[in-house]
């Protein structure tokens, strides 16, 4: 009696071994990248499931490929597309160069649809322009012989009679990102110093680092009115003055801006009409 239960027993065990798994059907020879044609509408599935799943592990490996070779470039330091090979658009590099030659013109407003080139020229016209004196260890790219570009502190040195240790740098060329804050923009309280050291210091933003250079706004049009108002008044005065937590700083933002956008996303503000 045990042994005929046992016997059935392992036949229909044999039989479930030999029946295909629902989930994998038994494609023998069908398998993914098999010569065999599959014949089941099962197996068929079963190809066209794996099919996808390669198509998108590559396409998730050509991205990070890509990814990881934009970020390379960046960290080498590549530079941008040559302002010289830039084909057409005339009356935008003509503008662009008459800013880099005299500031005094009041920047530049380029208006025109998607794929026309604007922002790499703008990025390209850069390299074109001669590294610059600054004075080390400041924040602001202080100039270490014009007053009107220098910070307090390096002023402070100067009237004491100290030498000035100087560098060489790179034009800069400061893109305002559309999500940048106020306080991005114009500075703030350096948090990190007022919990460790129990001291109030000012963290520079963004106008300090384009402070004898280039401020680029790309898409100007859809940009926050209240970060308008902000640039537009350094870019007239040429100075920024914060005032933060008991902190009241003025510092030199004398700077090129450059506003790039695109007509059909939206209108321009009053205040950039008035401007340009």
């Amino acid at each position: 009696m045990k042994g005929s239960v046992g016997a059935s027993r392992l036949r229909a065990e044999g039989r479930a071994a030999s029946r295909p798994r629902p989930n994998k059907p038994a494609l023998r020879a069908c398998a993914f990248g098999s010569r065999r044609q599959p014949g089941t509408l099962a197996e068929k599935q079963y190809v066209v499931s794996q099919q996808r799943g390669h198509a998108m592990r590559l396409q998730k490996s050509r991205a990070l490929a890509e990814a990881t070779s934009e970020e390379a470039d960046v960290k080498a330091g590549k530079k941008a597309f040559p302002f010289t090979r830039v084909v057409g658009q005339e009356d935008m590099k003509l503008g662009l160069l008459l800013n880099v030659i005299d500031q005094r013109i009041g920047g530049l407003l380029v208006m025109g649809d998607r794929g026309t080139g604007k922002s790499v020229v703008v990025r390209a016209v850069i390299d074109l322009l001669p590294e610059i004196d600054i004075v080390q260890n400041d924040s602001f790219n202080s100039s270490p012989t014009d007053k009107r570009l220098m910070s307090k502190e390096v002023r402070d040195l100067v009237k004491s009679g100290e030498e000035l240790k100087t560098r060489r740098a790179k034009t800069p060329l400061v893109e305002l990102p559309l999500g940048a804050t106020e306080d991005r923009v114009c500075g703030t309280l350096d948090v990190e110093q007022a919990l460790q050291q129990g001291s109030k210091a000012f963290s520079p933003g963004l106008l300090a680092k384009a402070n004898r250079g280039i401020l680029y706004i790309d898409e100007v049009n859809l940009l926050d009115d209240s970060l308008v108002d902000v640039v537009l008044d350094a870019a007239a005065g040429g100075i920024n003055t914060v005032e933060r937590e008991g902190i009241s700083i003025t510092h030199p933002a004398s700077f090129i801006m450059i506003g790039t956008g695109n007509p059909d996303e939206g209108e321009l503000s009053p205040q950039l009409l008035d401007r340009f």
